[in-house]
């Protein structure tokens, strides 16, 4: 899962710009081709998104984050191993 909170010095209405324009191409091909498959946003005060992430193992899951977000400048993002069962290895 993909949690995220906004830099600092970002202020509410750049995050909000960010969210209610139009997609990124190469993020939106993530969601078509199921790697990304829920988005929620965090409303209120603390703007910003989890997203559930698929990917076989945490290093791929890393690497695609680290491919996606090279160049990110509003959020700080976090990796937070998940999985639809209870298992704890």
């Amino acid at each position: 899962m993909i949690e995220t909170q906004p830099r600092a010095g970002v202020t509410r209405a750049q995050l909000v710009a960010h969210f209610t324009a139009a997609p990124v191409p190469a993020d939106w091909s993530l969601i078509r081709s199921g790697v990304v498959t829920n988005v929620l946003f965090k409303i209120g005060a603390d703007v910003g998104f989890y997203a559930l992430l698929s990917a076989p193992n945490a290093k791929e899951a890393q690497s695609i984050v680290d491919q996606h977000t090279k160049d990110e400048v509003l959020f700080d993002i976090k990796l937070v191993p998940v999985h639809h069962f209870a298992h704890f290895d």
